[in-house]
């Protein structure tokens, strides 16, 4: 899928989308509620869908360029997503950060993954 893809509207997660979700709760939480971070058979520690997650739905920014840093920085949910040649989400990249879209039906206890490269956000 072309990191690019503006053809379809994508959709925040139904059950509860992560700003609507923040704005409800006072409690800083680093992931939205329907992702959690668990054991990984790919590598060390992954994101895993704690319910059934839509295509094309926006989990959030993965990374975004700090200007007062004068680079790149992961958020947890970019921190912790494992890389797949059969992945189940992409990266859809600005100049000022980096979102997680699903390109597929997520079932729960489905591991988050994409196929990435390191290559850093420029203003």
């Amino acid at each position: 899928m072309s990191p690019t893809r503006s053809s379809k509207s994508l959709r925040t997660h139904p059950v509860a989308p992560f700003g609507q979700y923040l704005q409800q709760n006072t409690m800083y939480r680093p992931l939205p509620p329907y992702l959690t971070i668990k054991e990984s058979s790919i590598e060390g520690l992954g994101l895993f869908a704690r319910e059934d997650i839509p295509a094309d739905t926006n989990l959030g920014i993965s990374h975004y360029f700090s200007k007062m840093l004068g680079k790149t920085v992961r958020t947890p949910l970019g921190g912790f997503y494992n890389y797949s040649e059969d992945a189940n989400c992409y990266s859809l990249i600005s100049t000022e950060f980096a979102e997680l879209i699903t390109q597929r039906n997520i079932k729960a206890g489905e591991e988050i993954t994409t196929t990435y490269k390191i290559q850093p956000l420029h203003p």
